[in-house]
């Protein structure tokens, strides 16, 4: 049916349940599915042979790189996919990949990445990544931790994007026992590596949204700090870490509801990268908190005005791009009684977010001011 053939090569531990809901869509459209197991001590094993899937084994040292490399080193195929178990890709998807992929001329591929609550396709942050490539080129996996693909020439060819396939990943959102064990666990890794490599700000700022995710605060500001200490230049993607560094501090700030400190945090943030919607966001909620309405409402105006793209370092927030800044936003031409103006923003919420039942009864009042003013 297909002119390429494509494996998909994945890293796993203790993951029979996730392995359940999704190995079936990948060894019904794939040429092979190899599972490398790094110590299951449950029946993960025992499930991807009974699914279809080839199991070896991989003695684990900490290092996913080398576990990754080991992986995509028993693959025979034209094209490579590197997929973890919590990664689900629904059949039609999967076709029309590899659709694109017989089409191509490309070397390396960015499907989109769509963050979901668990067991779920309703997504609250997305981005691209490069989860398949050709085989025989010499991709291979670099960082012991945060593993990237890398060319032999150590400078990724440009990659073609596919929209319309998504990737649906549930590793941020386990059950709360699990994520915190999984985070703890994840926190450790990036305390050695960052141990290790002092003065690489991608690993301190992965540390520090760990810290945040296992409310570690004082921690996890600490870490902020040496990530904007490293990143004290504009040059490259230094710009962009320390922007999510600064983000970090104002989601801590904003939790505690410290508004000043969050507000001031967001706009160093902007201050960094002003076509990101999340720190006009962080930046307006602190500012309505205090009560300073025209401030806010000068962000918003500019937060709901960008064009939605892809973040150099950081996934895209999509709560922010597709809810809180439309929801602010309204609120704020609400109290300006400029109701006409707030209709389309609430609809957009409600397009998203058909559960937000604020927006649901502002925009269910509005459209009832608007009829009684027009009749």
């Amino acid at each position: 049916m297909f002119k390429t053939s494509l494996n998909v090569c994945m890293i796993v531990k203790n993951e029979a349940d996730n392995l359940r809901q999704t190995l079936p869509s990948l060894v019904a459209g794939c040429n092979r599915v190899i599972v490398v197991d790094t110590g299951s001590t449950d029946d993960t094993k025992e499930t991807a042979k009974a699914l279809g899937a080839e199991v070896f084994d991989y003695e684990w040292n900490n290092d996913f790189s080398a576990a990754r490399n080991n992986s995509i080193a028993r693959a025979d195929s034209d094209w490579i996919a590197w997929f973890d178990a919590d990664e689900l890709i629904e059949e039609q998807d999967l076709e029309k990949l590899r659709y694109r992929l017989d089409r191509t001329a490309a070397d390396t591929v960015h499907v989109v990445v769509k963050e979901c609550p668990y067991g779920t396709k309703e997504a609250y942050n997305s981005y691209y990544r490069d989860k398949v490539f050709r085989n025989n080129k010499g991709f291979h996996f670099t960082r012991p931790i945060n593993e990237q693909v890398t060319a032999p020439s150590g400078s990724m060819p440009e990659a073609e994007k596919y929209d319309g396939i998504s990737l649906y990943h549930w590793g941020r959102n386990l059950p709360e026992e699990k994520m915190k064990h999984k985070n703890s666990e994840r926190a450790r890794l990036f305390e050695k590596v960052s141990q290790n490599n002092p003065s690489d700000p991608v690993y301190l700022l992965l540390l520090g949204m760990r810290y945040l995710d296992l409310e570690r605060f004082v921690e996890a500001e600490e870490t902020f700090n040496k990530v904007i200490a490293v990143c004290n230049t504009n040059d490259g993607l230094s710009k962009y870490i320390r922007e999510g560094a600064h983000l970090g501090k104002a989601w801590t700030a904003f939790r505690f509801q410290d508004h000043k400190k969050a507000a001031h945090e967001a706009m160093l943030a902007i201050e960094c990268n002003a076509d990101n919607a999340e720190g006009y966001c962080i930046a307006a909620g602190s500012l309505l908190s205090m009560g300073r309405l025209q401030e806010a409402f000068a962000l918003l105006e500019k937060a709901v005005s960008l064009p939605k793209k892809q973040h150099p370092v950081l996934p895209s927030n999509d709560l922010c791009w597709n809810v809180m800044r439309h929801l602010f936003y309204a609120n704020c031409l609400v109290s300006e009684k400029r109701y006409s103006e707030a209709i389309p923003h609430l609809e957009t919420v409600k397009s998203f977010q058909p559960e937000n039942e604020s927006a649901s009864q502002l925009l269910g009042l509005l459209k009832k001011e608007v009829e009684q003013c027009r009749a």
